[in-house]
């Protein structure tokens, strides 16, 4: 990945589940289990949408010397309530740049694992909603690691696409 406070962010939560299931595997039937793994869907979930997000804003405000447009940036897109799902990615994309969004689409849309990967992204997703809107998730751990491993192929293309295009001129 060419961002690479993403690309370390994504893999210290990915040493962070596979711990966690280092602690589940120890004793399975422990009553904090469940805890662990709504822990883990909101650990994955917010660091995709961190992910999406800070990718789209560092490369958008790349060398921009003016506050207000990176006021306005970090605002809109930092600071906004979007879950990391590939419409919401879709939608931010589409308003910054048609050309990333007709890219990103595209190479989404080749992956030999398409449905895979969109199905772990809107899987992570709902189970966030899920627990967030007081419901009780019952994704484990093994399907949380397995949704996280695909879905942030989709940040690896975001990243590709934005940067490719800083990379390119």
């Amino acid at each position: 990945m060419n961002n690479i406070g993403v690309e370390q962010f994504i893999a210290d939560t990915m040493d962070e589940i596979v711990g966690i299931k280092a602690i589940i595997d120890k004793d399975p039937l422990s009553e904090i289990v469940p805890y662990l793994n709504k822990y883990s869907i909101i650990k994955v979930s917010g660091t995709l949408e961190t992910a999406y997000k800070t990718i789209i804003t560092d490369i958008t405000t790349q060398g921009c010397s003016s506050i207000q447009p990176q006021n306005f940036i970090s605002y809109s897109i930092l600071e906004s309530s979007k879950n990391p799902s590939y419409n919401n990615i879709c939608s931010t994309l589409v308003h910054f740049d048609k050309n990333w969004y007709n890219s990103f689409k595209c190479q989404v849309s080749s992956l030999p694992n398409k449905n895979l990967v969109l199905d772990s992204l809107d899987k992570i997703n709902k189970a966030r909603n899920t627990f967030a809107h007081g419901g009780n998730p019952m994704n484990n751990i093994n399907s949380i690691i397995h949704d996280y491993t695909h879905a942030k192929i989709i940040i690896e293309i975001l990243d590709s696409i934005c940067f490719g295009s800083v990379l390119d001129v």
